[in-house]
């Protein structure tokens, strides 16, 4: 789902999405990536684009801090890897590990029973 604000001095697109689970195949995040890339290509280039989206991926601590800061939680996952490229392909940056934040806020995603704490993309 795309919004265009038509706003001085430049539109803004607000893109909204949603990944397939971990549990997904490979597939179904492929097909994932390419909806979201069609919405992407809609949008003029010359207009800012912020992608509001619940990616499944971990990127973990901040290792290319323009990127995505440097203030992450844990390792990096395959699809973590994934979101990193696609992110420097269409020249966006992560901004959740922006800013510094108690290491008990850093949290999105709880296990049933919350034995497993995880952030999550």
């Amino acid at each position: 789902m795309v919004i265009k604000l038509k706003v001085t001095p430049v539109n803004i697109n607000i893109i909204e999405a949603y990944a397939p689970t971990s549990s997904s195949s490979e597939v179904d995040l492929n097909t994932f990536y390419d909806n979201l890339n069609k919405t992407m290509s809609i949008c003029n280039n010359s207009e800012t684009k912020i992608v509001l989206a619940e990616f499944n991926a971990k990127t973990g601590e901040g290792r290319q801090e323009f990127l995505e800061g440097s203030h992450g939680l844990d390792d990096r996952n395959e699809r973590g890897d994934m979101l990193i490229e696609w992110c420097e392909e269409k020249e966006l940056v992560i901004a959740k590990a922006w800013l510094k934040r108690h290491k008990l806020r850093l949290f999105t995603w709880k296990s049933p029973g919350k034995h497993t704490r995880n952030q999550i993309d």
